[in-house]
């Protein structure tokens, strides 16, 4: 019986494990008046291998990151989708064709005496297949995160509204046009 309940408690606890983003860095930091660090994505996510299409990130706490954040991708089509509108963004997502493995560069604010706190979330279409927390502080370590958003969250998508007002605009240009015609 007591094996049983064991048995259940570890499976429990292996069960509602946070599903860890596998994000690694690759050599060291490059610095300068901000700083770099090459970073890769194998997919692997809850002893799973995951093929995934967007990258996204977010700034907890510490400066926000440099524009571009994303850059020197590894594989061919692979962009940065969005960066919240500020020359120092706190969110950035980063989209491309759906793979296994990616390798890129992260551009960041300030010096690497600052400490920094980052959550981390990979995506396969609309699901959200890992998070995990990236933190600085000297030195990489990855903390977990609570942070489940979803696709629209991190990417640009257009505003119906501003879609219809310049629909509207545009038909209230022409009509006064054809008047004058």
């Amino acid at each position: 019986m007591i094996k049983r309940i064991m048995f259940i408690a570890v499976m429990c606890a292996f069960l509602a494990a946070p599903a860890f983003a596998d994000l690694r860095p690759i050599d060291n930091p490059i610095a300068g008046d901000s700083w770099s660090q090459r970073f890769q994505e194998d997919g692997i996510y809850g002893g799973t291998h995951y093929n995934f299409d967007l990258l996204a990130v977010r700034v907890v706490s510490g400066p926000p990151l440099k524009d571009p954040a994303y850059s020197n991708f590894s594989v061919v089509g692979w962009h940065l989708e969005y960066e919240n509108p500020s020359s120092l963004p706190t969110l950035a997502s980063a989209e491309g064709p759906s793979v296994g493995y990616l390798q890129w560069d992260f551009l960041f604010s300030g010096s690497t005496s600052q400490a920094f706190l980052l959550d981390y979330a990979a995506f396969a279409g609309d699901t959200l297949i890992g998070t995990g927390g990236i933190q600085w502080g000297p030195g990489w370590s990855y903390p977990s995160t609570s942070w489940a958003p979803t696709r629209d969250e991190v990417v640009a998508v257009p505003v119906p509204a501003a879609v219809l007002l310049g629909m509207l605009g545009l038909g209230a240009s022409g009509l006064k046009l054809r008047k004058f015609v």
